[in-house]
């Protein structure tokens, strides 16, 4: 899995802490499931962490591996503050999950 954001989002250490705690979480999910796909999640991260918008963005054309991928990220947040040099009200982030 990895994650696509704002090119001028200068904090490469918070975007490492997102993907190691949706990663931990779609682990879980992987080991539990057969279904085989590849979906890309599109969300916002408030400055408190909260997220909303959560959309599936490119579906894998599989609804439950869909629902799984919304699902993990849902169960991901709340994610750590937005740091405080980053002067948005929020983050755009993009992140695949897949299961081959």
């Amino acid at each position: 899995s990895d994650s696509i954001y704002e090119s001028d989002f200068p904090f490469p250490w918070y975007i490492k802490q997102i993907q190691e705690r949706i990663s931990y979480n779609w682990s879980k999910v992987q080991s539990t499931t057969q279904i085989r796909g590849r979906a890309l999640t599109k969300f916002n991260i408030l400055r408190n962490g909260d997220i909303i918008g959560l959309t599936i963005e490119t579906s894998s054309c599989n609804e439950e591996f869909d629902q799984l991928a919304m699902i993990t990220v849902k169960r991901s947040s709340p994610f750590p503050l937005l740091p405080v040099g980053y002067d948005k009200e929020h983050l755009v982030i993009h992140f695949w999950l897949s299961n081959n």
